[in-house]
C-alpha cells in the first residue's frame, strides 16, 4: 500500500513539475519577444515668433519654450532617430517622457498641449520661426499656437493631446500612445524600419491661446537636452503573438491532463 501511495505521489509531482516547467518555459518565450528601446534624441530647439527672436536659433537652450498668447507663439521641437525595429516584432506602446524645468501657475491651468509629428528634413540646430523650410508654423491660426500639419505634420487630433495642468519644476509628463489606429504610435509603427533608422521630429504647441478660455498661463518650459531630464521617446515592441498569462495557465492545465492520460 505504501509503495502505490508513493508511486501515486511521484507520479503528481512529476506531472506538476513538468506543466511548472512548460508555463517557464513559453513565459522565458513572452519576454523574450519584448523589447524596450530609447529613440536616439539628435536635437531639440523651440520657435518663437516674438520680434527679433523670429530669427534666432534656439537649440542651445537650456529649456524648451512653449507659449501662446495675442502676439506671440513659442513650440517646441524635439527630433530623435528612432531605433531599429526587432526582425519580427511590431510596436505596441509609444512613450514621450518630458520633465518640466519651471513651475506654471495661472487661472485655469495650462491648456492642453498638441503632440504632432513629421519625417520631413528639419535642421534644428539652425531653424528659426522665420527661416523654417518647409514652414513650421501656423502665425496663430484662430488664435492658437498649432502647428502647421497640412503637408508637414500629421495631426493626431484628440489622440495627440497632453492634458493641460499646473506643473511643477521636476515634474515628470508621460504621454502614452498604446491605441494603433492612429495617433504617434501609428505613425511610429507606420515609420520605423527593421534596416535604417528613420529620423522623427515632435512638435509640441496648445490648442488653445492662453487667456482665450479662462487661463492666463505663462506657457510651460520643458527640460532640454543640455540639462537632466532630457525628453525621451521610448519605444515597446512584442512579438506578432505572445501568449497572454491566462493561455500559461490553460498550457499547464493541459499539460497535466495529457500527461496523466499518458501515465494511465
Amino acid at each position: 500500500m505504501m509503495n502505490r501511495t508513493s508511486n501515486i505521489l511521484v507520479r503528481h509531482g512529476r506531472l506538476v513539475a513538468g506543466a511548472i516547467a512548460v508555463a517557464v518555459i513559453f513565459l522565458g518565450t513572452a519576454q523574450a519577444y519584448c523589447a524596450v528601446m530609447d529613440s536616439t534624441l539628435v536635437e531639440d530647439a523651440y520657435i518663437s515668433a516674438d520680434g527679433t527672436e523670429s530669427n534666432t536659433n534656439f537649440s542651445g537652450s537650456t529649456v524648451l519654450k512653449l507659449r501662446t498668447t495675442t502676439s506671440v507663439w513659442r513650440n517646441a521641437l524635439i527630433q530623435f532617430d528612432l531605433p531599429l525595429l526587432p526582425v519580427g516584432e511590431s510596436v505596441v506602446k509609444v512613450e514621450l517622457i518630458l520633465t518640466s524645468a519651471s513651475n506654471t501657475s495661472g487661472v485655469g491651468g495650462t491648456p492642453d498641449i498638441e503632440v504632432l509629428a513629421t519625417t520631413a528634413a528639419i535642421d534644428l540646430s539652425t531653424v528659426t520661426y522665420n527661416s523654417a523650410n518647409p514652414s513650421l508654423h501656423s502665425g496663430g491660426a484662430g488664435g492658437t499656437s498649432a502647428l502647421v500639419w497640412s503637408g508637414v505634420w500629421s495631426d493626431f487630433t484628440a489622440d495627440g493631446l497632453i492634458p493641460g495642468a499646473d506643473f511643477s519644476v521636476s515634474q515628470t509628463v508621460n504621454y502614452t500612445d498604446d491605441d494603433d489606429t492612429q495617433g504617434l504610435l501609428k505613425f511610429v509603427q507606420d515609420n520605423i524600419s527593421e534596416v535604417s533608422n528613420t529620423n522623427l521630429t515632435v512638435g509640441l504647441g496648445f490648442v488653445i491661446r492662453e487667456g482665450n478660455d479662462g487661463t492666463t498661463s505663462l506657457g510651460w518650459d520643458i527640460a532640454s537636452q543640455e540639462v537632466s531630464g532630457s525628453p525621451i521617446l521610448r519605444i515597446t515592441t512584442a512579438a506578432a503573438a505572445v501568449p497572454e498569462p491566462a493561455s500559461l495557465g490553460l498550457l499547464a492545465i493541459g499539460g497535466l491532463l495529457i500527461a496523466g492520460r499518458r501515465q494511465r
